[in-house]
């Protein structure tokens, strides 16, 4: 008989290929990791507007993509992606750093950007045998100097922007290949051999 086309994806993805899954790092070492138990692993429709993204994708878009060093390159640029980055920066900023990022993501306060991401990732999540789509998200802070973490800011990172958030002496050479690690892991095994530096002089790295 005819063989659907989406049962080939799911029986290569499923029996013939070994990869791993694409879920979220599970590490013990994480200061926390989203919950993802109870969202629908086949998508979930978002009834609410998710709003300033629009403006936030036209006005990015052409300051990433029309810049001089661009022209004439061919770039790729995920409006999504930098949109989530930089609510998440939003979410442990202050004074004016705070109200410029909350402007540049056309938002009024920080209720509607943790609304607005919340949506954005239960609606795109898809994680069964045919299909999945995840927007793994982490936050990488520098312990060097044996600094103590808010918890509550790094469970609000996770709650409300499904990101796992990690405490690593940056100056250590291991801590780079452990980004990279959680990187492979979270792309299913297609992002590999990639060589992740940090420096101690860094505060903190955002991995989207």
């Amino acid at each position: 008989g005819d063989l659907n086309i989406l049962d080939m994806v799911g029986l290569i993805n499923t029996v013939l290929k070994d990869e791993p899954n694409a879920t979220v790092s599970a590490s013990k070492t994480a200061l926390a990791n989203p919950d993802l138990k109870n969202l629908n692993s086949n998508g979930t429709y978002i009834n609410e507007e998710v709003t300033g993204l629009v403006e936030f994708v036209s006005s990015s878009t052409s300051n990433v993509l029309l810049t001089e060093d661009q022209i004439g390159k061919n770039s790729v640029y995920s409006p999504i992606s930098y949109y989530m980055a930089l609510s998440a920066v939003t979410e442990f900023s202050n004074g004016n750093t705070k109200t410029e990022l909350l402007n540049a993501l056309h938002a009024n306060d920080l209720e509607i950007l943790r609304k607005n991401n919340t949506n954005i990732f239960k609606g795109s999540y898809i994680d069964n045998d045919r299909e999945y789509c995840l927007f793994a998200n982490s936050v990488w802070f520098n312990n060097t100097n044996g600094m103590v973490y808010n918890q509550e800011t790094i469970d609000n990172l996770a709650n409300y922007y499904y990101a796992s958030s990690f405490a690593e002496d940056f100056s250590d050479e291991a801590t780079g290949p452990k980004i990279a690690s959680w990187i492979t892991e979270n792309t299913g095994g297609k992002i590999k051999d990639i060589e992740v530096k940090t420096t101690s002089d860094e505060v903190l790295r955002l991995v989207n």
